[in-house]
């Protein structure tokens, strides 16, 4: 059961980073290690020395080929993992490293939505904490110093967030020219 939760998890995760959210272009599981390639995905993806080597290599995999535009399509086929000794990784620190790898790509391909847009959140929560803190200033005459500095670690990691993602968009935008 916690396999398949799993593999959710990460079929989604992978399939909104590709932008593949309508039923037609969703791939049902990202993980299935049997596949087929033409020659030509063969030789592209031997080239591209970005794909991993580990476990994280499917997903590698996948980037790759809608960077390219390959087709992709799904044959349906069954799947037990009640076999003793099929896997030598522990399902959750695989699914762990594979969450990782997503959520590095997201942050490298999409820095503004990746840490822009929560970065954006965190300096609005800042705000909202010290307007809080303020009225309680006002309504008490004490200072809420646990409010105060919550406000300004919300505000501040949000504007170094922030930062961070336009830095990353411009070097990625001058990588691309």
């Amino acid at each position: 059961m916690y396999r398949r939760f799993g593999i959710g998890v990460i079929n989604s995760l992978l399939n909104v980073s590709l932008g593949t959210v309508t039923a037609s272009q969703r791939i049902s599981d990202t993980q299935s290690g049997f596949r087929a390639y033409s020659t030509a995905a063969v030789d592209s993806l031997a080239a591209d020395e970005s794909i991993g080597t580990g476990m994280d290599a499917s997903t590698d995999i996948l980037y790759h080929a809608f960077d390219r535009d390959y087709e992709i399509r799904e044959v349906g086929t069954t799947v037990y993992h009640d076999v003793e000794d099929s896997n030598s990784y522990h399902p959750v620190r695989h699914g762990l490293s594979l969450v990782h790898s997503i959520l590095t790509t997201v942050e490298r391909r999409h820095p503004i939505l990746a840490l822009g847009v929560p970065g954006a959140a965190s300096i609005l929560a800042g705000v909202g904490v010290a307007f809080w803190a303020l009225e309680r200033y006002l309504a008490w005459g004490t200072l809420p110093v646990g409010l105060s500095l919550l406000s300004v670690l919300l505000f501040l990691v949000g504007t170094f967030s922030c930062f961070t993602a336009i830095v990353l968009h411009a070097l990625q935008n001058q990588k691309s020219t």
